[in-house]
C-alpha cells in the first residue's frame, strides 16, 4: 500500500525514551475514530454509566454494517468488536457536558467535544495526534490518568491482545475516511513500551494498520510471533 502518510510513534515505560517516524505526521491532530473507546470506556467506569466489564446493553434490532454489531453487547465485547452503536448509546447516556468535561479534564487532543454527543468522536469535532495518543496511553499503563486504578485495569485488560513467545500487544484499531489507527501497549521481556500508529491514505484499513505496527516492532526487535 503507497501510503499518504505514516507516522509511528513508540515510547518506552521504563526510561521515556521516545521514537518517532515522521514527527510533522506525529503532531498532525486528526480524527481518533473508534481508539476513542478506550477514554470512553474509561469515562463510562468512572462516572457510573457503566458498571464493569461485562455491562450488557440490548441491540436495538437495527442491521448494521458489520454482522458481529448487530447483537446483545457487553463493554468487553463492544470493544472487541468495536460496536460503534453501544458507545453511541453511552454518549447519550453521559450528555454532552459531562463528555466535554472529561475530555478536557483528560488532555485528550484538541479537547474539543461539539455538535452531535453520538460522533464528535467519528471524524467530528475531537481531534488527537500520534504523540497525543503516545502520551494518553503512557498515562494509562502507569495509572498517571483521573480514575481509579480499578478502572485503568479493567480497560486495560479489556483491549484486543495477542499473546508471542517474548510478550504480549494489547491494542485499539480506528479507522474512517481515510485514517486508521492502531494504538496500545506491547510487552518484550518484561519490558513495556507504548505505541501509536496512523496511515492517512484513501485505501487503508484496521488490518494495514496492525500489519504496520507489527511490522515496526518486530524490526525493533519488541515482537516476535
Amino acid at each position: 500500500m503507497n501510503a499518504l502518510v505514516v507516522t509511528f510513534v513508540l515510547v518506552s515505560l521504563s526510561t521515556g525514551a521516545r521514537e518517532t517516524v515522521d514527527a510533522a505526521a506525529a503532531r498532525e491532530r486528526v480524527s481518533p475514530y473508534s481508539t476513542f473507546k478506550v477514554p470512553h470506556a474509561l469515562i463510562g467506569l468512572e462516572t457510573g454509566v457503566l458498571t464493569g466489564a461485562e455491562h450488557a446493553m440490548k441491540w436495538d434490532g437495527v442491521a448494521r454494517a458489520r454482522p458481529e454489531w448487530n447483537r446483545d453487547q457487553t463493554l468487553r465485547s463492544a470493544i472487541e468488536v468495536s460496536a460503534v452503536w453501544y458507545f453511541q448509546r453511552l454518549a447519550t447516556a453521559l450528555g454532552l457536558q459531562r463528555e466535554r468535561e472529561w475530555v478536557e479534564k483528560l488532555g485528550y487532543g484538541n479537547a474539543r467535544v461539539d455538535g452531535d454527543v453520538t460522533t464528535f468522536w467519528l471524524g467530528q469535532s475531537l481531534r488527537i495526534s500520534a504523540d497525543e495518543q503516545a502520551d494518553f496511553l503512557r498515562r494509562l499503563w502507569t495509572d498517571a490518568l483521573p480514575f481509579s486504578p480499578r478502572n485503568m485495569q479493567i480497560v486495560r485488560d479489556l483491549l484486543p491482545g495477542q499473546r508471542g513467545p517474548h510478550g504480549e500487544i494489547h491494542a485499539k484499531t480506528g479507522s474512517g475516511r481515510g485514517t486508521c489507527w492502531y494504538v496500545g501497549h506491547v510487552t518484550h521481556d518484561g519490558a513495556g513500551y507504548v505505541f501509536a500508529t496512523r496511515i492517512s491514505d484513501p485505501s487503508c484499513d484496521r488490518v494495514a494498520a496492525i500489519a504496520l505496527t507489527e511490522r515496526m516492532l518486530r524490526e525493533r526487535g519488541l515482537w516476535v510471533e
